[in-house]
């Protein structure tokens, strides 16, 4: 049970934070802020709660998956795929971040550096 409510809890945390907090959204909040807020919160509220920091990332990355295939109509499975194993892996590198320094603050810092490369990837890649 715990997993679903961190799950839950980490996905409607953020989004109200993307869409109130941010908006108006911009490349600088899509590119270097969200990434932070996201990989904080996937990896804190696990930690906090006692739940998988990994399949917290599958689970916000599933959500957010879902949610860009309905964005797309329903047309782009692609993004929507893309989305889920880019978060699958920024879970996979916070664990890296964790073995490696001990330290939660690393982890979360090894996820967010290739979140942030992804979002400066598919934002200049939307300008073309």
């Amino acid at each position: 049970m715990t997993f679903f409510a961190t799950g839950f809890l980490t996905v409607g945390l953020v989004y109200l934070f993307n869409k109130v907090i941010l908006a108006p959204l911009n490349n600088f909040r899509i590119i270097a802020i969200i990434p932070l807020v996201e990989e904080s919160a996937k990896t804190l509220f696990p930690l906090f709660l006692g739940s998988s920091v990994l399949l917290n990332h599958a689970f916000f990355g599933a959500f957010e998956a879902l949610y860009d295939f309905w964005l797309s109509g329903r047309r782009n499975s692609l993004l929507a795929l893309g989305g889920f194993l880019g978060h699958f892996f920024f879970g996979y590198m916070t664990l890296v971040g964790f073995k490696l320094f001990d330290y939660s603050i690393a982890g979360i810092i090894f996820g967010y550096l290739p979140h942030l490369v992804w979002n400066f990837a598919t934002v200049k890649m939307g300008e073309y």
